[in-house]
Formats: structure tokens, C-alpha cells, sequence
């Protein structure tokens, strides 16, 4: 299946965007995600020479529990989905 059929979740043939906005931050969120617990952790998503930001990490952090779930991340990534869509680019095979 490919990447357009996996993000279309009501199999319109269309992405909304929300659905282009979930299928980007499940993609960043699996790959951050390194002992796949469902979680992401600063340690996780901090990548050395990634220049993230430890603030953009704590707002996305609403429960404030010192990780981010994927519920937590596509609520965030509603506020800023060209940037996702940028780094997602960036990570995706062709």
C-alpha cells in the first residue's frame, strides 16, 4: 500500500488536512519513537545536532509526564503542519 492510501483513512481519494497532518506526525512519531512504547521522551526526540527545541517539546507535552504520546503529538501538530510536512520529507524514502 502506498503512502497516499495509507493517509487516506476515508478512502476518498483525497487528503484532508487533517488526515495529511496525522499520517506526517504517526511517521515522525514512529521514527522518534526508538523502544516503540508508544511514548517519546526528550532523550528520544532530542537528537544530537537536531536543534530541537526542549519548549516546542514541553508544549507538546500537555500532561506534562515528561513524554509525548501520539494523541499528544497530532494535537500538536495541528498548530504547525507545514513544518512537519518539511521534515517528514526529509526522512521518507521516495
Amino acid at each position: 500500500e502506498d503512502r497516499f492510501a495509507q493517509a487516506d483513512r476515508n478512502h476518498d481519494g483525497k487528503l484532508s488536512q487533517d488526515e495529511a497532518n496525522d499520517y506526517f506526525v504517526g511517521q515522525i512519531f514512529a521514527g522518534a519513537d526508538q523502544n516503540h512504547d508508544g511514548r517519546v521522551t526528550w532523550n528520544e526526540w532530542n537528537v544530537p545536532g537536531s536543534g530541537r527545541s526542549k519548549a516546542r517539546f514541553d508544549a507538546a507535552d500537555t500532561n506534562k509526564d515528561g513524554s509525548v504520546s501520539l494523541t499528544e503529538a497530532q494535537a500538536y501538530g495541528v498548530t504547525r503542519p507545514w513544518q512537519l510536512i518539511r521534515k517528514s520529507q526529509k526522512k521518507m524514502p521516495p
